[in-house]
């Protein structure tokens, strides 16, 4: 999907004052898109997204996503100017409306400013009129919460979501929350001079969203087993324990960090569950695998050769 940024010039502000709006509601925390959304980096054909590595990995046992890039700088001038750029894109449920949530939680880290997007092609067809939000830099993994509610098509430095100053009159409208189906990070590069930036980034909730039923809730206390938990064994197979009598969600990625597989089975506790690798007809190779329930999660590896 092509995407077109300006420059960041002057930034201005509305002379009335801006709208009271509901205060950061962060009850009812419905899902983790680390674990339930599709992941996806794309850039334009000058920029570059860093291939040495994997876009889904894992920090002290914790799933995290990591995108590291090149944004180009700017090519031309006005009124020809080309402006690269470079998103990471995480899809929400499909067929659910983004109406009705009311904050977005992030843990992360990045080594430069980055902007979190809400996209509503409705505004312009390119979608380069966007309500976006700051993401300061942060050297270690930091927590922020994004009021979805409040929002203003007037750049302003209160709303937490905004359209940019140099989005054009005719484009600057409400934001329509129905036609958001996906969540966006791009570098911040508002000089469009070019900019190298890694984010890094471990855990984002949606609150009062009516998606992803399956979702692990934020706030649970994970017991974690990592010690290789999950075992592959020659025939294709993976083995395991797990701690009760239970259903469990089984989900697949790919290297790259897309979701290729999902289900849900029933395990036996302190039992050699096994789960047989051939009926995915998985390509060879290198594949994670995540085995859930409530506040138990295993995460392995494995390799098809």
């Amino acid at each position: 999907m092509k995407k077109v940024f300006a420059a960041l010039v002057v930034a201005f502000f509305a002379f009335n004052a801006a709208p009271a709006v509901a205060p950061l509601d962060t009850t009812h925390p419905c899902a983790n898109l680390i674990e339930e959304s599709y992941w996806e980096p794309i850039c334009d054909s000058l920029s570059k997204l860093d291939t040495t590595g994997h876009l889904y990995q894992t920090d002290a046992g914790a799933d995290i996503i990591v995108l590291k890039c090149i944004k180009a700088a700017v090519v031309g001038v006005e009124p020809n100017a080309y402006y690269p750029w470079v998103e990471l894109d995480c899809d929400l449920d499909s067929g659910i409306t983004f109406t009705g949530t009311t904050a977005i939680g992030i843990t992360y880290m990045a080594d430069s400013a980055w902007y979190l997007i809400l996209p509503d092609s409705t505004l312009d067809p390119n979608n380069s009129a966007p309500y976006q939000a700051l993401m300061p830099a942060c050297t270690t993994w930091t927590t922020k919460f994004f009021n979805v509610l409040d929002t203003s098509h007037v750049y302003t430095a209160s709303a937490t979501f905004s359209q940019p100053s140099w989005v054009e009159p005719s484009y600057r409208a409400n934001l329509n929350y129905a036609n958001v189906i996906n969540l966006s990070f791009s570098p911040k590069d508002d000089d469009d001079r070019g900019i190298t930036t890694t984010i890094k980034i471990k855990d984002v909730t949606l609150f009062n969203y009516k998606g992803f039923p399956l979702a692990v809730l934020s706030g649970s206390k994970a017991t974690s087993h990592f010690q290789r938990p999950i075992s592959f064994a020659n025939g294709n197979t993976l083995k395991f324990a797990v701690p009760s009598n239970n259903t469990y969600k089984v989900s697949f990625y790919s290297a790259e960090g897309k979701r290729v597989a999902i289900s849900e089975q029933c395990f036996q506790a302190n039992g050699n569950n096994v789960i047989n690798l051939s009926q995915y007809k998985f390509s060879p190779g290198l594949y994670v695998v995540s085995i859930a329930n409530g506040s138990y999660k295993a995460v392995g590896k494995f390799l098809i050769k």
